[in-house]
């Protein structure tokens, strides 16, 4: 990516981090601050009576989309800027420009090693998590036909689409055995399920950190423990949860940690696949991608430094603020739920929190009003909220698994997900419930 594209995000990006900071200095007034917009030339706004469900074209909505991505950190887009003027080189190139690149992306690894508790050596560099969670699944596959019994693994019901496809093709063309464990109404799996349908012949568990669409963290440390117990391989999807959940492949005793950069405020396009020397073994023998010996024979490819070197920046980041940024997700996440419900309690609907109370990241707030049409609840936030009904994985015309999963009827149920980020304020979170509340009234009174 050219420099100049580098510092034209920048930019925004640098006024945006501005209002954020003035608006968190005068979140102790609980006032919303509307800044003034310069209106281009004609443009004039008429005044009609206050209505939150509407917005002026010039304004734009509050971000609250986290969970399908985050906006790109400052710090990170400058050091990005900064290292692609520096050196223009491939790093597996010989020559003085390769080398300042092989070195950049060595302390990208470290950075990314030590925000999940990894070594460096067990970093994969990777487009993203979903390249990651077809890598292990590929890589097992090469156990298709090594045993007498057919092979097993073990996964849940609510997975991310990359990890439920890859089953799906393991079954369908190597005649695997899929063992998909349901969850409660709490979207949380039972360990007591997962012990129970351990097989001599299962071969692999994958169990996702967080989930995606409503939040729920899963036992995957007692998991671990069971399946290290038993030795069985265990992969953990943890896009959800890197820079929100404090992660540590040591105590994990995962064999694969899936991770994405633009989850928690890196650049998009890249993420790493962590690895245990028992799956870096398996990758060996069968990798995804062949042609080049990138990454050290596991990943084909030139690495993208520029992006790796955003991404080292970003873990750097979300580590030194892992527990503020745990703290403010918290606080923020139960603030923005329970305004809306004590908005809504006097007979106006009833909304309700989809999975766990407890055993969630209130970075994701999902949630289901009784009685009201998702679709045009939707339309008329959008002006003022970037949001979502379910993920942005499951395309705009199908429905989701998740929520069937833990019984939740959309066709008599809109249901609505918030992604907080690191960069959400109180500011931002007030003029969310006010737009969330006002169009659930106006739909009411349709």
């Amino acid at each position: 990516m050219k420099t100049a594209e580098m510092l034209r995000w920048a930019g925004p990006l640098v006024e945006r981090t501005a209002r954020v900071l003035q608006s968190r200095e005068s979140a102790t007034t609980c006032q919303i601050h509307h800044p003034q917009t310069a209106l281009p030339s004609g443009f004039a706004l008429s005044s009609p009576p206050h209505d939150p469900t509407q917005v002026p074209v010039a304004d734009s909505p509050v971000y609250l989309d986290g969970n399908a991505t985050t906006p790109i950190d400052p710090q990170v887009v400058q050091s990005m800027a900064a290292y692609d003027q520096r050196s223009p080189g491939n790093p597996s190139s010989a020559h003085v420009h390769g080398a300042r690149a092989e070195t950049a992306l060595r302390a990208a690894r470290g950075e990314v090693a030590q925000l999940v508790g990894a070594d460096p050596s067990q970093v994969i560099f990777m487009s993203g998590a979903t390249e990651a969670n077809n890598q292990v699944f590929h890589a097992i596959s090469s156990k298709t036909g090594k045993q007498t019994a057919k092979p097993h693994l073990i996964t849940s019901c609510i997975e991310h689409k990359s990890v439920l496809d890859a089953c799906c093709r393991l079954q369908e063309t190597l005649g695997w055995d899929v063992t998909y464990l349901p969850v409660g109404s709490d979207g949380v799996v039972r360990v007591q399920a997962l012990e129970e349908a351990l097989r001599p012949e299962t071969l692999l568990v994958s169990i996702m950190l967080v989930n995606n669409e409503i939040g729920t963290r899963q036992p995957v440390w007692q998991i671990g423990r069971i399946c290290k117990d038993r030795g069985v391989l265990f992969h953990v999807d943890a896009a959800q949860a890197v820079g929100k959940v404090h992660i540590d492949m040591r105590q994990l005793q995962a064999d694969a940690l899936s991770v994405s950069a633009h989850k928690f405020h890196g650049p998009k396009g890249i993420g790493a696949l962590i690895v245990s020397p028992h799956m870096e073994q398996l990758i060996r023998q069968t990798p995804l991608l062949v042609g080049g010996g990138q990454e050290r024979g596991l990943r084909s490819g030139t690495v993208p430094v520029p992006l790796a070197v955003g991404f080292g920046r970003a873990s750097q980041l979300a580590r030194e603020q892992l527990l503020h940024s745990l703290a403010d997700a918290g606080e923020l996440g139960k603030k923005f739920f329970h305004g809306i419900k004590k908005e809504l309690e006097q007979g106006v609907a009833e909304i309700c929190l989809n999975g766990s109370y407890e055993e969630r990241v209130w970075s994701n707030v999902s949630v289901r009003i009784r009685g009201i049409d998702g679709g045009e609840l939707l339309q008329q936030i959008l002006p003022r909220v970037s949001c979502s009904s379910s993920s942005a994985c499951n395309g705009a015309f199908h429905g989701s698994h998740v929520l069937e999963a833990i019984g939740v009827d959309t066709s008599r149920n809109a249901v609505l997900r918030f992604g907080l980020t690191r960069m959400t304020t109180g500011a931002e979170v007030e003029i969310a419930i006010e737009s969330v509340v006002a169009s659930i009234k106006k739909l009411r009174q349709l």
